[in-house]
C-alpha cells in the first residue's frame, strides 16, 4: 500500500484495488474478487483473502446500512 499524507483525500491504485476486492466479494462476484486477490497475495492464498473480504464487506454493509447511508456497489 502507498502511504499518503494524513490530510490526503486521494485514493491510490492499491487502495482502489483493495476496495474493489471487498466490494466484489461482498456482492457475490467471487471470480472477479479472486482475480483481484491474486494480484495482492500469492495465488494459493487468494481464496482465503476472498472469504475474509466477503465477511468484512458484508459486515461493513450491515454497519453502513444500519447507519442509514448507502451500501457497497
Amino acid at each position: 500500500m502507498v502511504r499518503h499524507d494524513l490530510g490526503c483525500a486521494c485514493v491510490g491504485a492499491d487502495e482502489a484495488c483493495f476496495a474493489h476486492l471487498i466490494a466484489s466479494a461482498a456482492t457475490g462476484a467471487h471470480e472477479d474478487a479472486l482475480m483481484l486477490a491474486a494480484l495482492i497475495v500469492r495465488p494459493d492464498l487468494a481464496p482465503a483473502l476472498v472469504a475474509l473480504s466477503e465477511q468484512f464487506g458484508l459486515a461493513l454493509q450491515a454497519a453502513v446500512g444500519s447507519a442509514g447511508t448507502r451500501t457497497l456497489h
